[in-house]
């Protein structure tokens, strides 16, 4: 055999050595392989049994109600922690219904225990809050910080509650932990794993019933304006409170609303450049007779393109809201305007908004899922490489950064 005919042959063997590599890569994808049980994690690891057929049919038609049944257990270290038989799931979430990777929903038969913190290990709360009962729970698929559009990072959410309650804030909000997640022992993804904001989570939180709970929320409509949806509880409360807004009442809002919850809801909000609120992601309830609470949600839209906007930019650059209006209703009050500046003061002042904090929260986030994002790239290229992903996560530290040392330049240095 000549030379030309052996280098011939050996590129035909290199070259069907290499189709046969891709062709096993694209039929034997890694993430498929690992197990609920073999995977080296501290992190929780939730297993979903339920009919395979059932749930490729919900997760297909998502913009349907549907709900399916089956068990929900949760390990740690390799070890069952949790079980719960006849459990319903069902796909949750706004605009991130529509990727891929999607929200889901669980709702127990009857509440479980979680005193123990083996269904979500949060030790660190707000002293008002309490997690140790539990009717219903979600695995979020991160919103649109799952979105590669938006620098996908996984852990931005929870990075920015994180830090809300570390500063111990006076805040309503969802208490998460980051988990890997299976279907029939097929890996899902990385998810947070987290209370909800419903009448029932909310209830738990201050250890009382859903029927105590008045709530509601705000969103956008559809034709323009927003859409406001009494979710539970007395609608007369709600009626009321929405009509002092909208009546310049200020003297029946100040007694009606909870005005360091509100403070800290607003500076909070503003300081991250949340761009998605106040017209989205607004919750408002109160207990029984007691004072309305602004409960704080889905982050992930903050800090995008606003980081050297004033605070209360992000207040008129929406579309008319009851929360933008009733802040600037109080606001011309004297005394209220004066407090809402020295607490914002306050806490700028205090350290625990600066960004050393916020980077150690990210790198702590950041590592408790490196070992797993390597399947989740490989299962939804979002982010498209491990590479990628950490050049979001230090865009997401720069980005905090940058609006934070604005906003000290502003609010402090001026």
């Amino acid at each position: 055999m000549s030379k030309p005919q052996i280098f011939l042959l050996l590129l035909v063997i290199l070259s069907s050595c290499t189709d046969f590599r891709e062709k096993l890569i694209y039929e034997f994808p890694s993430y498929q392989l690992i197990h609920p049980l073999t995977i080296e994690t501290h992190l929780p690891v939730v297993n979903i049994e339920v009919s395979q057929v059932q749930y490729d049919y919900m997760y297909e038609n998502f913009e349907e109600d549907i709900n399916i049944y089956g068990t929900l257990s949760i390990y740690r270290n390799q070890e069952l922690v949790f079980e719960a038989g006849n459990t319903r799931f069902g796909i949750k979430g706004g605009a991130s219904r529509f990727y891929d990777l999607k929200s889901i929903g669980i709702r127990f038969e009857e509440p479980q225990i979680n005193d123990g913190r083996n269904i979500i290990n949060n030790y660190d709360l707000l002293p008002f809050h309490n997690i140790d009962l539990l009717e219903s729970i979600r695995l979020r698929n991160s919103g649109n910080d799952f979105n590669i559009a938006r620098n996908a990072t996984m852990i931005k959410d929870i990075s920015y509650t994180r830090m809300a309650i570390d500063a111990g804030l006076n805040l309503d909000l969802m208490y998460a932990e980051q988990a890997v997640v299976f279907v029939n022992n097929r890996f899902l993804g990385v998810m947070n794993l987290r209370t909800e904001s419903t009448a029932r989570g909310i209830s738990r939180k201050y250890n009382t019933t859903p029927d105590q709970i008045s709530l509601m929320k705000v969103s956008p409509a559809q034709e323009g304006g927003i859409d406001i949806e009494v979710q539970n509880g007395r609608y007369h409360k709600i009626k009321t409170f929405l009509e002092a807004i909208e009546n310049q009442n200020l003297n029946f809002l100040l007694n009606e609303i909870d005005i360091p919850n509100f403070i800290d809801y607003i500076i909070f909000n503003t300081f991250i450049g949340n761009s998605d609120w106040p017209h989205n992601n607004v919750k408002v309830f109160a207990i029984g007779d007691g004072l309305f609470r602004f409960f704080m949600f889905d982050l992930d839209h903050s800090n995008l393109l606003h980081k050297t906007q004033e605070p209360l930019s992000f207040l008129e650059r929406v579309r008319k809201n009851p929360v933008s209006d009733l802040f600037f209703i109080l606001y011309e009050n004297e005394e209220f305007k004066t407090t809402f500046y020295d607490r914002y003061i306050e806490l700028l002042s205090s350290g625990v908004l600066h960004p050393e904090v916020f980077t150690e929260i990210t790198t702590q986030h950041y590592k408790n899922i490196e070992n797993v994002m390597p399947f989740h790239i490989e299962r939804y290229r979002q982010p498209s490489a491990m590479a990628e992903w950490y050049r979001n996560i230090e865009l997401l530290n720069v980005q905090f950064q940058q609006r934070a040392e604005y906003m000290e330049q502003l609010m402090i240095e001026q």
